[in-house]
């Protein structure tokens, strides 16, 4: 999805994240502030989050990594694994994706 990706550039040295909604036909991405002010981290506003889970199909948790690649961290797969959604994450300006399944 293009909008990820000029999200992860325009939120570039640090990272972006955001919501993938809908359905695999039909999918829509809720670009989200990043209340982490670190470089490497990310965090959704906890009340945006319960809203789009309160009323969407949320498919990903995505959140971009700046100039490193795009595999987890350990912090990815734990908060990915607590919440039991799946994390997208795109590496810019690598452009590479990983999805990340919770276990």
């Amino acid at each position: 999805m293009w909008e990820i990706l000029q999200h992860a550039k325009d939120a570039a040295p640090y990272e972006c994240c955001g919501l993938v909604i809908g359905t695999e036909k039909n999918k829509k991405y809720i670009p989200c502030e990043n209340l982490q002010k670190e470089k490497n981290g990310f965090k959704i506003d906890p009340l945006t989050f319960i809203q789009y889970q309160l009323t969407s199909n949320i498919l990903y948790v995505v959140h971009s990594h700046y100039d490193q690649d795009c595999k987890p961290s350990q912090y990815d797969i734990d908060n990915c694994n607590e919440i039991g959604i799946p994390y997208m994450i795109v590496s810019y300006p690598d452009q590479e994706t990983y999805i990340l399944e919770p276990t």
